[in-house]
């Protein structure tokens, strides 16, 4: 701590933490007794958690996850793994592959912080465009366009449209980075932002046409503040091109979702695993039973309404 602090003497305007850390046992006692003490000595700072998790995942880690971290960003390894092989045509991942894209997207997900963007340009936008209820508080994260780096070779090789790149792959989830599964044919959502990437966009590419496509997969609460945001950052995608298992192309897209199948996927992983909900103690106990009433007040009203809007059109 002592380090964290006098790097944080030397800042002007310092925001908060970015904290990656992977859920399995080792690194989560670390993980959770550095989040206590940030939380503790900078309690009005973001915390922004990027999670990497297997098929287990520590219920006293995601306690403190949920207790200490403003938004957390999962990313499960098996999704990861599966986008290497069936998106980026790697016949046997390894972590290298793996890390690559985490890393590209983490990329995206900063970019506006580190180049003049208009949307997430700061630690604490991430909580107030992201987080309307501060329990569920899990993000999933896409990127588009993942092309394998091979195709880029080809003298016919163009890079995608703005709702290429979009749909069908956003609507098809295979470029999630969690695997969770849609009980409905549509997506239940708090807040959802698109932050497109590269030198070459136009802003009436992102238009009618692509929004209301895009809805048409999408149910939002209406208690959500504020629908589709979208945002532009016009510095150009990079990647290192020897080493790279992705191609370089002209423009990307990132979507972040706050979405009631992430928590609940989540939620039902702890559950599953070892009776994990029973053992915890009756604190943590309660800090996942609220984020499991929460995510289904929310499903259970946002079902409701839909059925009432299709009821009405009928």
């Amino acid at each position: 701590m002592d380090k964290i602090r006098h790097e944080i003497e030397s800042y002007d305007k310092f925001q908060g933490f970015i904290f990656s850390h992977s859920t399995n046992e080792e690194c989560s006692n670390l993980s959770s007794k550095l989040l206590i003490n940030l939380k503790s000595e900078y309690s009005n700072k973001t915390i922004l958690s990027n999670s990497i998790f297997g098929s287990y995942i520590d219920t006293h880690n995601m306690y403190h996850l949920l207790n200490y971290a403003d938004v957390i960003i999962p990313m499960e390894y098996i999704a990861i793994l599966n986008i290497c092989k069936h998106q980026l045509e790697i016949e046997i991942p390894t972590d290298v592959n793996v890390n690559k894209l985490i890393a590209m997207c983490w990329s995206n997900i900063t970019c506006s912080m580190r180049f003049d963007g208009c949307l997430l340009h700061d630690l604490n936008e991430f909580e107030t465009r992201l987080i309307p209820i501060p329990s569920l508080k899990l993000i999933s994260s896409y990127l588009s366009p993942l092309i394998p780096y091979a195709c880029s070779q080809h003298n016919d090789f163009k890079s995608p449209s703005v709702y290429d790149m979009c749909i069908p792959s956003f609507i098809q989830s295979t470029t999630r980075f969690i695997n969770q599964i849609n009980s409905t044919s549509y997506r239940l959502l708090l807040t959802l932002c698109l932050l497109f990437r590269g030198e070459n966009i136009i802003p009436k590419e992102i238009g009618q046409q692509l929004i209301c496509d895009m809805k048409k997969w999408i149910r939002f609460s209406h208690r959500s503040p504020s629908g589709i945001v979208c945002g532009i950052n016009y510095h150009r995608p990079y990647i290192y091109h020897d080493q790279s298992d992705i191609s370089l192309t002209d423009k990307q897209v990132l979507m972040l979702t706050n979405e009631i199948t992430t928590s609940k996927y989540l939620y039902e992983i702890i559950s599953n695993q070892s009776d994990n909900i029973s053992k915890a103690s009756e604190e943590k106990s309660e800090v996942l039973q609220r984020l499991k009433t929460n995510y289904e007040e929310f499903e259970n009203e946002m079902l409701d309404d839909n059925q009432s809007d299709l009821t009405e059109k009928n």
